[in-house]
């Protein structure tokens, strides 16, 4: 009898149960159909918006259904921050809830969809202030809350927008164990084209929404590339108010093209870069960084300056309010140039200070500040120890000649242009257009074409194209020198001007930049006042005007050069071969050289080149713009009473033509002539045998002589 009795019992409890799920799920049903949640859309706006401080804007139709498992869709959501510091829209967010959890007075969401959230960032300076506090009676979010908690969060082709920088978000998963615990992130950022996988891990969703001094919420995200990786780990500082960050960046890449369009700055093609840096700060508000550390290298610099490559930087800083020290090397053409000092404070003047070694050809400082701007510009002084312009110049390449210029078309029934010998080739003026520069520049010791100037000082000024080297001065292996050149690259047809004095200035240099180094030795007293204006060095000296005494002693020439110089001219006069001397250099007695330009026509007063052998002595002038000779020329051979041939060197410069000038052998034979002239005072010795007036040849003579053959 007791089983009999059970089971009845059993069976009343069964119907009992059944009976009270099908009153409730009837009443469910019932309040389901009843119910309608859009009613509830501003208390739900509300309660985000004290939550938070922000504004929730339900665009669209709010949808519930309800079971074991809630499900509450809301379409069109809009979302905008505290002050403007970010907006959201999404075009769906489904919400799964644990119905269980929810008589116990928690909100557990199951499964967050979000799709197609695009998110807006203000960028930095672009959020007012905070306004003033709420007093705590009248904050939003309370003690009301009801408890949250997030076990999943799935996005489906998510957009994040930064001033120019569009990422979008294909696809992220975060995903905890069990509600409350930790969020394992997992999904892919797309930006210019370029793939990365996201991975990471942060902490409860609730924790992020917990009531003002909670624990800070920590975050680790990595970005990762096939040439480059970008990670942040730190923490987030809840609402209300503005959401604070504490991170820790760290980034590298062997391909700046992976991340460069994940940033709102132009980054260069390097091959090799790292950095990290401490951010700290609120949404919306600049950050403070801190513990600054960059690593550059394998960049080529040739668009600025051919052959010029960055092999490595690295820069520390404790912040960007102080100095940055920096070590670096460039390569020039294969010379290595090592910089060694601080940059900074970073500001729109940036302060440098750098010791510079490129061992053998430089060592010396510079200090001053650095405008980096469109238009950048520099100031301070430049110190060298040390400048040796040919072993620089070693390290260069050698130009290539410039092409020629294209033949211009002849004029109907003419003859074509004749193509100039002073060049055509533009100036390349436009670095003088780039920047601004105002510097105190010293040289103890510079070395160029084989003679060597000491305590070299010059005061360099370039504003808006016009340069200014002026003064400069220092002392030459003879003394003194001192001059200015003027450069103005903003004009239409570039004024130019050279004024340069010194008693005793070395040919080398100037041999060797014509291409014979070592082919003329010695110094010269050169005093010139220059200046014309134009676009190539031909329109400069088609406007040349001004004056240019130089006067050299007891120097050397290798008589090869001398023969290329005076050869034809010794051929022409029927002067016996050998009569520029024999040895491998000639002694040159003197070289004086007195000229006075206007409008590119230069007349020459004293010619003189004197040699223990020959002397030749002229005058003449000289069309720049035409590039004719017009030159009358007084070769002297010293052989026994010595032989004087007048010559006439005219016509354009790539043809001149040489010839007798037999006027004035007529006139020099009919009236005589003393000594050829040749130097002035202060000459060498004069050769033996040269005491005795020279000799005149006959007019018939020296017509018999050049029509022989």
């Amino acid at each position: 009898m007791p089983k009999r009795r059970r089971r009845p019992l059993l069976r009343a409890l069964l119907v009992i149960a059944l009976v009270l799920v099908v009153v409730v799920l009837g009443t469910v049903a019932a309040a389901t159909l009843l119910f309608d949640p859009n009613a509830l859309r501003p208390r739900i706006e509300a309660a985000a918006d004290g939550a938070t401080g922000g504004k929730l804007t339900l665009h669209g139709p709010v949808h519930l259904a309800i079971g074991l498992r809630p499900r509450l869709v809301a379409e069109d959501v809009g979302y905008v921050g505290p002050r403007n510091a970010m907006a959201v829209h999404l075009a769906r967010l489904t919400a799964r809830v644990a119905l269980l959890p929810l008589f116990a007075g928690r909100l557990d969401i199951v499964r967050l969809n979000l799709l197609q959230p695009a998110l807006t960032l203000a960028a930095p300076g672009a959020v007012p202030p905070p306004a003033a506090p709420k007093p705590a009676a009248q904050a939003g979010g309370g003690g009301g809350r009801l408890p949250l908690s997030v076990e999943a969060v799935h996005v489906l082709g998510g957009a994040v927008r930064w001033g120019d920088v569009m990422v979008t978000v294909p696809r992220l998963d975060a995903v905890s164990a069990a509600p409350g615990a930790t969020l394992v992130i997992s999904g892919q950022v797309v930006s210019g084209g370029h793939a990365f996988a996201l991975s990471g891990e942060t902490g409860p969703v609730e924790a992020l929404l917990a009531p003002a001094g909670a624990a800070p919420w920590p975050v680790q995200v990595v970005l990762h590339a096939p040439a480059a990786r970008l990670g942040l780990r730190g923490s987030l500082t809840p609402p209300p108010g503005r959401l604070g960050y504490s991170l820790q960046i760290d980034a590298a890449a062997t391909d700046m093209a992976s991340i460069a369009k994940l940033l709102p700055w132009k980054l260069p093609p390097l091959q090799d870069a790292s950095g990290s840096a401490r951010v700290v700060g609120l949404a919306g508000a600049a950050p403070q960084v801190s513990a600054l550390a960059l690593h550059l290298g394998g960049l080529d610099l040739g668009a600025w300056m051919p052959g010029l490559a960055l092999a490595r930087a690295d820069l520390t800083a404790p912040d960007p309010l102080h100095a940055a020290q920096i070590d670096a090397q460039a390569i020039l053409h294969g010379l290595p140039v090592n910089l060694r000092g601080t940059i900074g404070p970073f500001a729109p003047a940036l302060p440098v200070a750098l010791a510079v070694d490129a061992k053998p050809a430089l060592e010396g400082q510079a200090n001053g500040t650095v405008t980096i701007a469109d238009h950048p510009a520099l100031r301070g002084t430049v110190a060298l120890q040390k400048l040796d312009l040919d072993a620089l110049l070693a390290a260069l390449p050698r130009r290539r000649p410039a092409a020629p210029p294209a033949a211009q078309a002849p004029p109907p029934g003419g003859a074509p242009p004749r193509p100039h010998v002073i060049p055509d080739q533009p100036f390349d003026l436009a670095p003088l257009r780039r920047a601004d520069a105002d510097l105190q520049i010293s040289i103890a010791t510079l070395a160029t074409g084989g003679a060597t100037y000491s305590d070299v000082t010059g005061h360099l000024v370039l504003t808006g194209g016009r340069l200014a080297l002026d003064p400069v001065a220092g002392q030459s292996p003879g003394g003194t020198l001192d001059g200015k050149l003027l450069i103005d690259a903003a004009a239409p047809s570039p004024p130019m001007a050279l004024v340069l004095r010194a008693p005793a200035l070395s040919f080398a240099p100037f041999a060797a930049a014509f291409g014979h180094a070592g082919a003329l030795v010695g110094t010269a007293s050169i005093d010139a006042d220059l200046k014309g204006a134009g676009l190539s060095p031909h329109a400069l000296a088609a406007t040349l005007a001004g004056t240019l005494v130089l006067d050299a002693r007891d120097a050397e020439i290798d008589n090869a050069l001398l023969v290329s110089a005076l050869g034809v001219l010794t051929k022409a006069a029927k002067l016996p071969e050998g009569a520029l001397g024999g040895e491998a250099r000639t002694k040159l007695r003197c070289v004086e050289v007195k000229l006075r330009a206007a409008n590119g026509i230069v007349t020459a007063g004293t010619l003189v080149l004197d040699t223990p052998k020959f002397a030749v002595q002229g005058s003449g002038t000289i069309d720049l713009a035409t590039e004719m000779l017009n030159l009358r020329l007084r070769p002297l051979l010293r052989v026994g009473p010595g032989i004087v041939v007048p010559m006439r060197l005219t016509g354009p410069f790539e043809q001149p033509k040489e010839a007798v000038d037999v006027a004035a052998a007529a006139r020099a034979t009919l009236g005589g002539a003393g000594p050829a002239e040749t130097c002035g005072p202060g000459g060498g010795e004069p050769p033996a045998g040269a005491a005795e007036a020279p000799k005149i040849p006959k007019t018939l003579e020296i017509l018999r002589g050049l029509l022989a053959h």
